[in-house]
């Protein structure tokens, strides 16, 4: 039986960082800050959004161009 490691741990590099301990003690002393909640304008905006491409999928996806179409209007008809 071979001794080597060849499991998926061996094939991931995992990235350790050095940090002084009372570096460490300094930067988990203090309690993290809250995150604010989501702007409820924002999240309006996002809702409005998401209902209007609902809307233009259900009518077929008007207007909507290839892939190709998209690539050589925004490159140029030369590439």
């Amino acid at each position: 039986m071979s001794t080597g490691s060849t499991g998926a741990a061996s094939r991931h590099r995992s990235r350790a960082v050095w940090v002084a301990s009372d570096t460490f003690g300094a930067m988990t002393a203090r309690p993290a800050e809250p995150v604010p909640d989501a702007d409820p304008d924002e999240a309006a905006v996002a809702a409005a959004a998401l209902r209007e491409y609902r809307e233009w999928v259900a009518k077929g996806r008007p207007g909507a161009v290839s892939h190709e179409e998209a690539m050589a209007e925004l490159l140029g008809d030369d590439q």
